[in-house]
C-alpha cells in the first residue's frame, strides 16, 4: 500500500490490524512515531526528542524498534515504550555509524530524567 500521505499511512496501518495485528508502530522519522490500535481505541504519537545536531540517522530506525522493544518487555507502558525509544533515537542520530550509534540504557535513562 501507499504511505506517502499521513491519510495512506493510517490507511494502511489499520489494513494490517483489520487482519488481526494488536497494534501497529509507526515510526516518522524527525516528526517521531505513532502506535495505531484498534478501533476504538485512539492512537498513540510521540514526538521525537529534539537534538542540537544530527551527524547520521544510518541505524536511527533500527535503534528506535530496539529501544521500543527493551521498555516493552520491562513491562513499561506503550506511551513509555514510546518515548524511551524516542530518547535512544535521538542519541543515535548525534553519532557517526549504525553499531557505533547505539546509545547504552543508562545514557537513554538520563536523557529521559532531563527532558
Amino acid at each position: 500500500m501507499e504511505t506517502g500521505s499521513d491519510e495512506q499511512l493510517e490507511a494502511a496501518a489499520r489494513s494490517l490490524l483489520s487482519r488481526g495485528v494488536e497494534a501497529v508502530l509507526v515510526k516518522l522519522g524527525a516528526s517521531g512515531s505513532m502506535m495505531l490500535r484498534p478501533a476504538g481505541l485512539p492512537p498513540v504519537y510521540q514526538s521525537a526528542v529534539p537534538v542540537q545536531t544530527v551527524v547520521d540517522t544510518t541505524g536511527a530506525g533500527d535503534c528506535y524498534t530496539a529501544a521500543w522493544a527493551v521498555a516493552s518487555l520491562a513491562n513499561r507502558s506503550s506511551d513509555e515504550s514510546m518515548r524511551f525509544a524516542s530518547a535512544a533515537a535521538a542519541i543515535c542520530v548525534q553519532r557517526a555509524g549504525a553499531m557505533t550509534s547505539l546509545p547504552r540504557l543508562e545514557e537513554v535513562e538520563y536523557l529521559l530524567k532531563r527532558e
